[in-house]
């Protein structure tokens, strides 16, 4: 209760992976009783696509949605979850080091970091990005 940001970053996960469910055309999540739906605080979602379940998730939610309208654009939204997680950490950061918001902040700073060495061992492992993607990307 004392993280908003926190509550506002699960509700987004949540929201996520239920279009993932709905884009892999699988609703096993969406039924009531759910991981996801309860903590949407939310009974259940009956929705067909994802610009009906945007419209359904509380706006705290439909955040992370916001300009996706397919699988293609999925994983824009999940960078766009990560950014907020390390953003949002830093900004809790910053309450004092006692309170809970230092605390949620100092777990998703380091969860969001954790996220980028997963990524950068799996790149490595990989062998790394192809010469043209490198110089687009720096």
């Amino acid at each position: 209760a004392e993280a908003d940001d926190a509550a506002r970053l699960a509700r987004g996960w949540a929201a996520l992976v239920l279009a993932r469910d709905l884009l892999a055309g699988s609703r096993t999540r969406a039924r009531a009783g759910s991981r996801p739906i309860r903590g949407l605080g939310m009974e259940r979602i009956e929705a067909g696509d994802l610009g009906h379940l945007r419209g359904k998730l509380p706006s705290d939610a439909a955040w992370v949605l916001e300009d996706v309208a397919g699988p293609a654009d999925l994983w824009n939204a999940e960078v766009r979850w990560w950014r907020e997680l390390d953003d949002a950490g830093g900004r809790m950061l910053g309450h004092p080091a006692s309170g809970a918001q230092a605390v949620v902040g100092t777990f998703a700073v380091l969860l969001a970091d954790a996220h980028r060495v997963q990524g950068a061992l799996e790149l490595a492992a990989r062998g790394g990005l192809d010469e043209e993607v490198a110089r687009a990307t720096l």
